[in-house]
C-alpha cells in the first residue's frame, strides 16, 4: 500500500511540475503568466490579442502555445528577452510588430537573447511574424546569445528587415552568438531589400557554427548570407523573384552545400557545391500579390530529395 500510494504522489507532483494553464487575452497577460509559471508549465492561449507592455522575460523552461482552434496574437511594445539557459517553446502564435499602438511602440525586435549564459534555446513552430521594423530573432552578440534557434511551419512576411541576425563576429577565444540554426517548413516573403537569414561573420573561420535549411520559400525577400560557417547545407528549398530583381539567393562561404534546390530571377553565388538543383519559374499562383501557392505542372512536385514537392509544404 505505502508503494502505491509513493507512486501517486511522484505521479502527482510531475502534474504539479507540467502543469497547463488556460489564459484569456488582454494587457501584460504573458508577462504575469510567464513570471507566474514553474519550468515545465504550459501556456494555452486562447482567441485574441494579448498586448504587452512590459518587457516578457523568458527565463525558464516553458512551453506557450495557441489553443486548439485559436489564432492568438501577441502585440508587443518591447522585445521580449531570452534568459537564464531557457528552453523556450511557442506553438501557433502570431507576433505582429504593428499592432501595439498602431506600431509606435518600440517593438524594433520581436524576441532577443539577453545575457551570456549557455545552452540557450528557443523553438518557434507553425507561429507568423509581421509588420515588424527591424530584425524579427536576433542573437546579437557573445554577451547576448543562445545556442540555438529552431523554425519549423512559420511564416514571415510585410516585415521592413531581415528574419534572423547575428551581428557581430566573435574572437577566436569568444562563443558564438547562434551556434545552430534550423529553419523547415517556413516561408520568407516580401522584404527585398534585407536577408532572411543573415549570419554576420566578417571575422575567422568559425567551422563549428551549423545551418540547415529545409524545404523552405523564399520569394521576394533578398540574400540569404552565412560568412565563414563551413557547416551549411540548405536543401529542397524555393527562391524565386519578380522579374527584375537583381540580388543574390545566397552568399555562403565554401563548403556549404545546396541541394535540390530551384532558382527563378535569382542567383546561388559560386562557392557552395550544388547537386540537383533547377533554374525554372515556380508558377506561383499571384506572387506579386502575396499568394506563393504553386499552380498545377509546377516543377517544385515531386522533386525534393525524398520524392516530395520543393519548398515549404503548404
Amino acid at each position: 500500500m505505502k508503494k502505491i500510494f509513493a507512486f501517486f504522489a511522484v505521479a502527482l507532483v510531475a502534474l504539479a511540475v507540467n502543469a497547463e494553464t488556460q489564459l484569456s487575452p488582454g494587457t501584460k497577460i504573458l508577462y504575469n503568466a510567464v513570471a507566474a509559471a514553474s519550468a515545465g508549465d504550459v501556456l494555452v492561449l486562447d482567441d485574441g490579442v494579448y498586448v504587452e507592455s512590459e518587457v516578457v522575460e523568458l527565463n525558464k523552461n516553458i512551453t506557450i502555445k495557441a489553443a486548439p482552434g485559436a489564432h492568438p496574437i501577441v502585440a508587443q511594445q518591447y522585445y521580449m528577452k531570452l534568459l537564464n539557459s531557457a528552453q523556450v517553446t511557442f506553438i501557433g502564435i502570431k507576433f505582429d510588430g504593428g499592432l501595439y499602438n498602431n506600431g509606435q511602440g518600440a517593438n524594433d525586435h520581436c524576441i532577443r537573447p539577453y545575457d551570456d549564459t549557455d545552452n540557450k534555446a528557443l523553438t518557434l513552430i507553425d507561429c507568423e511574424f509581421c509588420n515588424w521594423k527591424s530584425y524579427i530573432l536576433y542573437p546579437q552578440r557573445p554577451n547576448r546569445r543562445m545556442h540555438s534557434l529552431t523554425l519549423d511551419g512559420c511564416y514571415f512576411h510585410d516585415n521592413q528587415k531581415g528574419a534572423i541576425y547575428s551581428e557581430t563576429a566573435p574572437a577566436a577565444s569568444e562563443p558564438l552568438p547562434l551556434a545552430i540554426l534550423t529553419v523547415a517548413n517556413t516561408t520568407f516573403s516580401g522584404t527585398p531589400n534585407y536577408k532572411p537569414i543573415d549570419l554576420k561573420n566578417s571575422g575567422a573561420e568559425v567551422a563549428d557554427a551549423k545551418l540547415r535549411v529545409d524545404h523552405c520559400t523564399f520569394y521576394n525577400c533578398g540574400t540569404l548570407r552565412s560568412e565563414k560557417s563551413t557547416d551549411v547545407i540548405i536543401s529542397n528549398s524555393v527562391f524565386a523573384a519578380p522579374e527584375g530583381a537583381t540580388y543574390a539567393a545566397t552568399t555562403l562561404y565554401a563548403g556549404a552545400a545546396i541541394n535540390n534546390c530551384l532558382s527563378f530571377n535569382v542567383a546561388f553565388n559560386s562557392a557552395p557545391t550544388q547537386t540537383a538543383c533547377i533554374v525554372a519559374d515556380p508558377l506561383f499562383r499571384d506572387g506579386a500579390n502575396g499568394d506563393i501557392r504553386i499552380n498545377a505542372g509546377s516543377p517544385v512536385f515531386g522533386a525534393a530529395t525524398d520524392g516530395s514537392d520543393l519548398g515549404d509544404p503548404r
